[in-house]
């Protein structure tokens, strides 16, 4: 599944165990499913050091929709003590029951530095990701606020802090704001936008 950049295309979870010769014994079964997937991302991002080749992952509620959701995870403590209830709490904050219909793509550590977009003071940028961590208190409940603040660290990193403090500014201040659907939709279209530009 490796590419030339960092992400692997997305493939369906049934589709993916199945291709790593997982029987049907254990495909009948979700909870199953997700014990196997679980320790297969965790033996990725522990035994392939001083780089792992698995950093992070994201989970969508269909790749091939145009409403696709999309859940970023890091392979992070937290992770590693999910339940499988823990989990079917996060697949059913993007919209899906089952893991094995979810769709799952891979993200390994970029090799070479990349130049930030923009060269903010530190202190700002810490700043906007702790009023994003606070108004995200008590409305995102199936993320853990460990894994909420790593992503938001690479939205601010990928979209250069004037970009994501205008975002959190407009999405924030909406009258009905929803920071879930921040975390799971705005932030990630807005990534694919500037990547689709980059790559132009």
């Amino acid at each position: 599944m490796k590419r030339s950049t960092p992400v692997t295309m997305p493939i369906k979870v049934i589709n993916l165990l199945t291709k790593c010769g997982i029987g049907n014994e254990i495909l009948e079964r979700p909870k199953e499913c997700f014990r196997v997937l679980k320790e297969f991302l965790i033996y990725f991002n522990t035994h392939y050091e001083p780089i792992p080749e698995i950093e992070s992952f994201n989970l969508y509620n269909d790749f091939h929709k145009t409403e696709t959701m999309k859940l970023p995870l890091s392979i992070s403590e937290a992770f590693k003590e999910y339940s499988y209830e823990d989990f079917r709490g996060l697949l059913a904050a993007i919209g899906v029951k089952d893991i094995r219909d979810a769709y799952i793509s891979f993200t390994r550590p970029r090799t070479k530095t990349r130049v930030k977009q923009d060269s903010k003071p530190v202190e700002e940028e810490n700043d906007i990701l702790e009023k994003t961590l606070k108004w995200f208190e008590g409305k995102i409940t199936v993320i853990p606020q460990e894994d909420q603040k790593s992503q938001l660290k690479m939205y601010i990193k990928k979209l250069g802090f004037e970009r994501y403090k205008e975002l959190f500014n407009k999405e924030a201040n909406k009258y009905s704001p929803n920071a879930l659907e921040f975390l799971t939709k705005v932030l990630p279209a807005e990534k694919d936008k500037l990547k689709n530009l980059n790559e132009k």
